[in-house]
């Protein structure tokens, strides 16, 4: 939040004049998930879960549509995010605590998702009641403090594979090429522009949950 940043050259990409001001903002947290996406890899036809349907579970989506995937639920507690989530990939959306997840998983694929994400950071178990046998569990979100009981026996009886990614392995260039393509445009994640005078504004919309994407303008 400072108005300047000293970074060495070598850590900087040049964004091509192609991509717009809006997509290029979103740059950092879509090669996160360019990078998350690389481990977890979607066959046509997949069908994937996402837990949370923040900014991140978005790009989720969006990026597992554009790869092919067949069927698409997301879960919050949001309901103007869930709302949203039909806007950006996804096919079915819950509220888990009114609905239950894992029964809508079934009654969509009869054996459970092939690809399952854990935006939130801390729903491990219950991705592992979703997801088919032998199927994949990305775990993306980060809640620190939190230390859910997990099975062991269920992720070795069902052969489930697990990966955790936080920032992905050097997925940036790929990731300038992504939106060079004009496929995705995240950009379009931005809810709410602001003047600089009203930064603290943005904050408490984003601390609120009542902007997906805040976008301050000098």
């Amino acid at each position: 939040m400072a108005p300047y940043l000293r970074v060495p050259e070598r850590a900087l990409y040049r964004v091509p004049a192609a991509v717009t001001d809006d997509d290029a903002l979103l740059f950092e947290p879509l090669s996160c998930v360019v990078g998350a996406v690389a481990r977890t890899p979607v066959r046509p036809g997949d069908r994937v879960a996402i837990i949370g349907a923040g900014p991140m579970g978005m790009l989720l989506a969006m990026m597992y549509r554009t790869l092919g995937a067949g069927l698409i639920i997301m879960a919050d507690v949001a309901p103007h995010r869930l709302e949203l989530a039909t806007h950006f990939g996804a096919d079915v959306v819950l509220n888990p605590t009114s609905e239950s997840l894992q029964q809508v998983v079934l009654a969509h694929t009869g054996i459970g998702c092939d690809i399952v994400v854990d935006a939130v950071g801390n729903q491990l178990p219950v991705a592992i009641d979703l997801v088919r046998r032998a199927g994949q569990l990305l775990l993306f979100g980060l809640r620190p403090h939190d230390a859910p009981a997990v099975s062991q026996y269920a992720i070795t009886r069902y052969d489930l594979t697990i990966v955790g990614s936080f920032v992905g392995l050097n997925p940036f260039m790929q990731t300038l090429q992504l939106l060079e393509s004009g496929i995705m445009h995240p950009g379009r994640l931005i809810t709410h522009r602001l003047p600089l005078d009203s930064f603290a504004e943005g904050v408490a919309l984003m601390r609120s949950g009542q902007a997906m994407k805040v976008a301050i303008a000098m």
